[in-house]
């Protein structure tokens, strides 16, 4: 049960969201809340093993009540050890049976106070929430004056006492499963993990993060210079590009180095352009000599995209919800001018839409769904048409 962090690694905070027990109510022995390591990176957070845990589900016997006016403090005990839980109570202590009990005006306030005490300890003895009461707790584990305890989110009695051997039954059966297999990151990010670590000690940049720098350097060229079309060889004679790509080895590829060699140049400056491609930023006419076209600047993909919203549109099928931008993709491969754009710059797939975003923002196309596009001309055209059928017309000013 005791949980050791020595034996595996603990990845930083910002992987932690990857580990689904670290959103979750986690079962778990109370001697265990009280072993686990804080983490110095995240004040707050526990670390069983290497899963970062700050979320517990507890059930245990009631062995003291602290009675305070705003809240409730009980110990719990599940036979592996006690921890405090508070438990707010409602409309911050005062209920509508407490503030009717029959008390003359007249009697002292710490009296007052004595008996509203004595009335709230009724009612959680009626209740259940007495002494040896089984307890179920889900909350935040926090830590007061040194002391651990759990803040309630939820808290209830359980009235059936074999629910505390069955959830002694199951802990171990969850910590075998889960808890005491190590935290490990999906493969893609466990690369760029190892990556930035190995960066950290060398000192020497990933390939990963020289074509991310790449593809910024790139992308702020094409905007400031408006550019509508470029070739890789064009790229290579640009001066921010070229000192990039010429860096020293320091804060380049290797140590052994002057200077990144002609062939890993291209090859970087392919990737980062690839990686501007996959965004929906610009898109390949290499097959037709032309090199790479900038989306946002290309007027005449934005008039085929209207041309084709407004045939199709005409038809039945697309008439009332209008074009999917799959359809449209499609229409476009068709064509030899425009079969290297990707759906990335037709809609909005992680970056913001390229064309029919720029389209809709100009009152040209209205987007009927997620994925659906109608022409605006089609669409008037149709509201026009349900006036004369529903009997009416728009009178003249």
């Amino acid at each position: 049960m005791a949980a050791d962090t020595n034996i595996m690694h603990v990845y930083p905070s910002e992987y932690w969201g990857l580990d689904p027990l670290f959103q979750a109510y986690c079962k778990m022995y109370i001697s265990d809340i009280w072993s686990m390591e804080e983490s110095p990176m995240c004040p707050g957070v526990f670390m069983y093993k290497n899963h970062p845990i700050h979320k517990v589900d507890i059930l245990g016997l009631i062995v003291r009540v602290d009675i305070k006016d705003k809240f409730v403090l009980y110990a719990v005990d599940d036979g592996t050890g006690v921890v405090s839980c508070l438990c707010w109570k409602n409309c911050y202590g005062r209920d509508e049976a407490e503030d009717d009990m029959g008390l003359d005006e007249s009697v002292p306030d710490c009296l007052r106070e004595k008996m509203r005490e004595v009335h709230t300890l009724r009612r959680m003895v009626a209740a259940g929430f007495g002494l040896g009461e089984l307890l179920h707790v889900r909350g935040k584990v926090k830590v007061f004056r040194e002391e651990r305890e759990i803040s309630a989110a939820y808290y209830n009695k359980i009235a059936d006492p074999v629910a505390q051997i069955v959830r002694m039954l199951e802990l171990p059966q969850i910590y075998s499963q889960y808890y005491d297999k190590p935290f490990t990151l999906p493969p893609a990010v466990d690369r760029q993990f190892h990556a930035l670590e190995n960066e950290k000690k060398t000192g020497v940049k990933s390939q990963g993060r020289l074509v991310g720098e790449l593809k910024a350097i790139v992308q702020s060229y094409i905007q400031s210079h408006n550019v509508k079309s470029f070739s890789i060889k064009a790229l290579e004679s640009v001066q921010t590009i070229h000192t990039f790509l010429s860096q020293p080895s320091g804060e380049g590829l290797s140590q052994g180095e002057l200077s990144v060699a002609g062939s890993v140049q291209r090859s970087l400056l392919t990737q980062a352009v690839r990686a501007l491609e996959e965004a929906g930023i610009v898109y390949d006419k290499r097959y037709l000599g032309e090199g790479y076209r900038v989306v946002s600047r290309d007027s005449g993909l934005e008039e085929t995209i209207k041309s084709i919203l407004k045939t199709d549109c005409k038809l039945a099928k697309y008439a009332e919800n209008g074009c999917h931008y799959m359809h449209i993709l499609d229409e476009l491969h068709m064509t030899l001018q425009y079969r290297g754009v990707n759906q990335n710059a037709i809609r909005e797939w992680i970056h913001p839409i390229q064309s029919l975003d720029k389209l809709e923002g100009a009152s040209e196309i209205i987007s009927t769904t997620k994925q659906h596009y109608i022409i605006l001309i089609q669409s008037l055209d149709k509201l026009e048409g349900l006036r004369y059928v529903n009997g009416y017309t728009r009178s003249s000013p």
